[in-house]
């Protein structure tokens, strides 16, 4: 057996050396190259992250190779103890001020979701939570999490709370063998997991990119390249000239491969292992002390301080250029502000280190126990994450209750009423508008979301399945039966067209797929291979329910040329409808625009009615002159046009965003289900024009 100085037996062969130069400084050099790419390079994704990872396992793992053989369950904790009072500080730091500075610096919309993600990162699980809610790696802008970038923390605080435990379990299996063996048995299981991970790696980017890059399952090999790397016999590492170059080549690629590839879009797929085996190149060449060696290089003073500060670098940078572009209520960052958040971030990095490496030094004092350690970090994390937790959960009864009370009738909210009554102006209310900025988001069609009988807009295997909403008010005896179908932007039209319903004893039934148009899937198709095989079902469906209609979208708007046409795709389904005798009721399109609503009326602070409004557009900027559905001459005969354009961008001048006291959009392209159910007349009035057989009278 493999014994420490003191004769203790070790876990696993022990290496030579406890500190090279050469890996720390890339450490530093990786987490800085993240914050400059996300500064300098808009946004763009370096691969630094991906370094960072398969280096972080790697020093553990070889600092655990150290471990006495003896009483595995408090060796455990000991590592957990070192590990998490060096990092724990630092991120707690910062994550606290994040939670105190939310409601005054990150835009209104979003300060529910920054306390759900300050108590997620805290307890390591911010990669978790940005899966759960679908969001993307996105570059940074008003609308960006602060603290999106804490998954890849998260990712390795998971790493280093289990690969310990599961070391320690096959050390504990194995331990009436040598080191030797217990080392060749690690190293089977890990290399057997990282296989399978890289496997499911490339399934996953190719189903939903998004959801595999923050995944666990799909980054796992990344970390087991840095495990295997580290039982690497000292005998198999790189030495001499062969050495030198192999770890130039490395910090080169590590460098420049954000140039030449998206990790946004590309990773955690095989496109990752251009950062990775660029790594695995350094660190198989760490060992070298050459003249001009990458550790003799990197352990210049200026880049030696730089990499002692690229943690609290890291940690800072993001959450102050999010709140940069919020104040100067920009898209984007200029020059100038990425050079005042670098210089703001590394001042703070410096304090942050000063405090961290105080409350470290306590923590890891040789007087200290175990227990000790582990249990003030647990209430250091507990004191961040629980107020942010109960502060979320707060907001959101808030929220709910608001919500609400939307659909109860209220004079100081008209909506488009104010449009067609002249007696209703702005002088006649004085409430804030509703839904407010932080509740517009959630302002959905009542009574057919929470019921999850809508099909998810994700491209992977189940989300092609035909789902039926049913009509839970559906009256014994329906007078008509009428189908909406045609992707979200129909759905949002569901508030006004379920109250006519109701009133007319309509049975109303939802067949739809979130983001996916209800067309034809031939060569003209347009979406996600889900969306196509849905597709190939979804007509059928409705036809089998003999509806008296088919409710569906019939243009798509965009804030670019062409501004607004009709899907010839959709154009082939309305013709196979019209044959088997259901009428196709097609509403026209609503604007898109550039910028989410909400945010930018919580940043530019919007009132109604006011001449300077950055966030409305000019109808001509977002839509056709004319209703493409009456002027392109595809459109078949039979389908009825209904077009509430008159209410959404009056007079066909400007678009505005309040209109009568409502906040008008929840996003930068679905209307409020309380805007909407204000059009409730307007749209039974156009329903009657157009589609009178639906009506008794």
């Amino acid at each position: 057996m493999t014994a420490t100085a003191q004769g203790t037996a070790t876990w696993l062969p022990v290496a030579d050396r406890t500190f090279l130069p050469a890996i720390h400084g890339v450490r530093g050099l990786a987490l800085a190259l993240v914050v400059v790419y996300h500064l300098f390079g808009n946004g763009r994704v370096s691969g630094g992250v991906d370094v960072f990872l398969v280096i972080s396992a790697f020093l553990i793992t070889r600092s655990m190779r150290r471990t006495p053989l003896d009483h595995p369950a408090r060796q455990v904790a000991r590592r957990w103890a070192r590990t998490f009072a060096r990092l724990a500080p630092p991120a707690l730091l910062t994550l606290a001020v994040v939670a105190v500075a939310t409601p005054w610096v990150f835009a209104a919309p979003h300060t529910q979701s920054i306390f759900r993600e300050v108590a997620a990162s805290a307890l390591y699980l911010e990669n978790i939570e940005l899966a759960r809610t679908q969001a993307g790696y996105d570059a940074a802008s008003v609308d960006t999490s602060p603290l999106q970038h804490f998954w890849s923390l998260s990712l390795q605080g998971q790493f280093f709370l289990l690969w310990p435990v599961a070391l320690a379990l096959v050390v504990w299996f194995a331990r009436r063998t040598t080191a030797r063996i217990r080392q060749i048995v690690v190293v089977a299981l890990v290399a057997t997991a990282s296989a399978l991970s890289f496997g499911y790696a490339l399934y996953a980017v190719q189903v939903d990119q998004t959801q595999a890059y923050f995944s666990m399952g799909a980054r796992l090999w990344e970390f087991g390249v840095g495990v295997l790397l580290a039982l690497l016999p000292m005998r198999w590492h790189l030495r001499g000239p062969l050495a030198t170059t192999a770890s130039w080549v490395g910090v080169t690629v590590i460098v420049t491969s954000g140039f030449f590839i998206d990790g946004g879009v590309h990773f955690p797929g095989a496109l990752t292992l251009v950062p990775v085996t660029a790594t695995a190149l350094i660190l198989i060449s760490a060992l070298d002390d050459s003249r001009w060696s990458l550790g003799r290089a990197l352990a210049a003073r200026p880049l030696r301080t730089l990499a002692d500060n690229s943690y609290g670098l890291y940690l800072w940078h993001w959450p102050l250029l999010i709140a940069y572009l919020t104040w100067q209520g920009q898209s984007d960052i200029d020059l100038v502000g990425a050079i005042v958040v670098v210089g703001v971030a590394y001042g703070l990095a410096v304090l942050t280190r000063t405090v961290a490496d105080a409350a470290t030094r306590w923590l890891r004092a040789p007087s200290r126990r175990t227990v000790t350690t582990l249990l003030v970090l647990a209430l250091a994390v507990a004191a961040v994450a629980v107020p942010s937790a109960a502060k979320a959960d707060s907001l959101e009864r808030e929220r709910q209750a608001q919500l609400d009370a939307l659909v109860k009738p209220s004079t100081s909210l008209p909506g488009a009423a104010v449009l067609n009554n002249p007696e209703l102006d702005l002088e006649a209310y004085t409430a804030p508008f509703r839904p407010s900025v932080e509740d517009a988001y959630f302002d959905l069609p009542p009574g057919i979301y929470e019921r999850g009988c809508l099909q998810n807009w994700q491209d992977y295997p189940g989300m092609e399945e035909v789902l039926h909403c049913e009509d839970m008010n559906a009256p014994e005896e329906p007078s008509r039966l009428v189908v909406i179908s045609g992707g979200s932007h129909i759905q949002q039209w569901y508030t006004a067209v379920d109250i006519i319903a109701d009133a007319n004893d309509w049975e109303l039934i939802v067949i739809e797929k979130d983001g996916c148009r209800l067309q034809d899937p031939g060569t003209n198709f347009s979406g996600s291979s889900t969306c196509r095989t849905w597709n190939e079902s979804a007509p059928a469906a409705i036809l089998d329910r003999e509806p008296d209609a088919l409710i569906t979208v019939g243009t798509e708007t965009q804030p670019a040329s062409p501004l607004e046409s009709v899907w010839p795709s959709q154009i082939t389904l309305w013709e196979t409808v019209l044959d088997a005798g259901v009428p196709v009721i097609a509403f026209r399109d609503v604007p898109r625009f550039v910028e989410d609503v909400p945010t930018c009326v919580g940043t530019h602070d919007v009132t109604e009615g006011s001449t300077d409004d950055p966030c409305s557009v000019r109808a001509a900027d977002v839509l056709a002159a004319e209703n493409p559905l009456l002027t392109d001459p595809a459109v078949p005969d039979g389908v009825l046009p209904i077009d509430l354009t008159e209410y959404i961008c009056p007079n066909f001048d400007m678009c505005p965003v309040i209109q009568g006291n409502v906040l008008m959009y929840r996003d930068d392209d679905h209307l409020t289900a309380t805007y909407v159910r204000s059009l409730t007349p307007a749209v039974e009035q156009q329903l009657r024009q157009q589609a009178p057989f639906l009506f008794d009278n």
